[in-house]
């Protein structure tokens, strides 16, 4: 069984930078006992790419998840904010079908110059765990956690597609309430 990366290739045979050229591709297949190759699966909305290059991405299989982890760093001097996406997959085999299990989100600052936020949201149980990673003398010193439940979800592969998270607005909720309880962030 195999998970592949499959993006346009410029005639310099690197990866393309231009918007008007199509997403890249996580496509899963699964080997036949014929030796062949059958597609279990494939997303084009999930990969980050745009006219500013292809994001530094990891893919891997652990214990039966597809885990597709993509960093999106900031090539601008003056934004240091980085976000980092990690998605996971299991196969069903009643469904024949790759679901979207959990999904991490994750906005940082380069050299930590202010509190960074992770999400994590496992579909299988309905639960969100926010995380305000406290950021003191260059680094991430210690975090915050509140969970939440959500909605339990059913995500096919093919359906999959990245969150609109308003990171600064889970920043401010966690400050209001620290200064409500009468803690310093």
């Amino acid at each position: 069984d195999v998970a592949l990366i499959l993006f346009p290739l410029s005639l310099t045979t690197t990866p393309s930078l231009l918007v008007e050229h199509p997403q890249p591709a996580l496509v899963i297949a699964f080997a036949t006992e014929q030796g062949r190759w059958r597609m279990a699966g494939i997303n084009n909305r999930l990969i980050w790419a745009d006219d500013t290059g292809f994001a530094p991405l990891r893919l891997e299989i652990k214990k039966d998840v597809v885990v597709v982890h993509q960093a999106r760093l900031s090539d601008i001097s003056e934004n240091t904010l980085d976000y980092s996406y990690t998605y996971r997959f299991r196969y069903d085999q009643p469904a024949d079908r790759f679901f979207l299990i959990g999904e991490d989100n994750e906005n940082t600052h380069r050299d930590a110059v202010a509190d960074g936020v992770r999400v994590s949201d496992n579909y299988l149980t309905g639960q969100r765990v926010v995380s305000l990673m406290h950021a003191a003398h260059g680094k991430y010193v210690r975090e915050t956690n509140r969970s939440r439940s959500i909605e339990r979800r059913t995500i096919s592969l093919e359906n999959a597609e990245g969150q609109d998270i308003d990171f600064d607005k889970l920043r401010d909720e966690f400050s209001s309430r620290e200064s409500t309880h009468g803690r310093k962030p």
